[in-house]
């Protein structure tokens, strides 16, 4: 009698090993960091809708410049003008993904750069078309459509939609999402 394995039970491995690879190869794939991006950009627009919505009707109302933070407590920041109409976010302050609380609105990280540090919001001075823009940094090419070092004050946002070249983490080149108000 020979020893060995029956061609259904090769099948039943290579069936196996096959699902096996299918339910890994999206987080092989990036598909967490397209996840969290796809939220970043999501929170993105609704915090630009309701700034737009505040500058049509009171532009007077518009917070300073900051970060996103929960946990600032100056009444003129973006931080209270957001928790001031909480509702209109489901409740949740919006708070970057890959922080560890977003429920409370107190995971944001500190700065409006560096790694993954949450949400931010700028008043452009003195620039023509633009009054601010809402921004988030984002993990992958695909989403960013600005370098982060690119969103200044005093500075013309060049928006390029699609892949943002020099993207570089390693060496401290962030990609970001702006989304631009008038």
């Amino acid at each position: 009698m020979k020893k060995g394995f029956t061609l259904i039970e090769l099948l039943i491995v290579i069936a196996i090993i096959g699902i096996l690879a299918v339910a890994f190869l999206p987080s092989l794939l990036g598909a967490p960091a397209k996840g969290r991006d796809a939220t970043r950009v999501e929170q993105v627009s609704k915090i630009q809708t309701f700034m737009i919505s505040t500058a049509l009707t009171n532009p007077a109302k518009l917070p300073r410049s900051s970060c996103i933070s929960a946990k600032d407590t100056n009444v003129l920041n973006v931080s209270e003008f957001i928790k001031a109409s909480l509702a209109d976010f489901g409740g949740v302050f919006p708070s970057d993904p890959k922080t560890v609380d977003n429920t409370a609105g107190g995971g944001a990280l500190p700065g409006c750069f560096g790694d993954y540090a949450g949400y931010g919001y700028l008043k452009f001075e003195g620039i023509k078309g633009y009054r601010a823009g809402v921004f988030a940094v984002v993990e992958g090419e695909d989403k960013a459509n600005i370098l982060c070092s690119g969103i200044a004050p005093t500075k013309v946002p060049v928006l390029t939609p699609g892949k943002v070249v020099g993207i570089d983490p390693a060496n401290g080149v962030y990609g970001c999402y702006l989304a631009l108000i008038q």
